[in-house]
């Protein structure tokens, strides 16, 4: 403010602060970070950041080729902010298994299912579940929290599904 002198450039220059503070990142819709993983960000064109997680194929694609657009980002998890994620669960079908698997999400975790798919195959249920949360530390919590269900043998993020 001390090195402008014209209204404009100072109404300006006020106005800056409100214009980064209410930008958004924009989450890589390949890879899609969630906060508090290892991220990186990328200015676009249009003047905004995105974010990619560290080894998205396409962020390292950006790297190399657009190396001076990289920016350090600080994407870390809001308490009112949640990303769908999606998960694939596998294990031994059982009475309840699948009554099990979403009261450990909604009941004990208190997350929200967004979708739900299930098969079963010879006895091994698998299911597709897309379900809400606050960043990577959430989504640890619930993959480990799935595991302790009775019958369950892997759980794995499905990093490919557009969560």
């Amino acid at each position: 403010m001390n090195f402008t002198s014209t209204y404009k450039a100072k109404r300006a220059l006020r106005a800056l602060p409100i214009h980064i503070a209410a930008s958004r990142y924009e989450r890589c819709p390949h890879c899609n970070p969630l906060p508090g993983g290892e991220t990186i960000g990328f200015k676009t064109t249009e003047g905004g950041i995105m974010i990619h997680r560290r080894n998205c194929p396409e962020a390292i694609s950006l790297s190399s080729k657009r190396g001076d657009t990289i920016v350090a980002v600080n994407f870390e998890e809001q308490h009112d902010v949640c990303y769908p994620v999606a998960i694939v669960v596998k294990g031994i079908d059982r009475y309840h298994l699948l009554m099990d698997i979403i009261e450990t999400i909604t009941t004990k975790l208190k997350l929200n299912i967004d979708s739900l798919y299930s098969t079963n195959v010879d006895y091994i249920a698998e299911c597709h579940i897309t379900f809400y949360v606050h960043g990577v530390s959430e989504l640890r919590a619930a993959i480990h929290s799935i595991y302790d269900v009775e019958g369950v043998d892997e759980v794995r993020h499905d990093k490919k599904s557009g969560n």
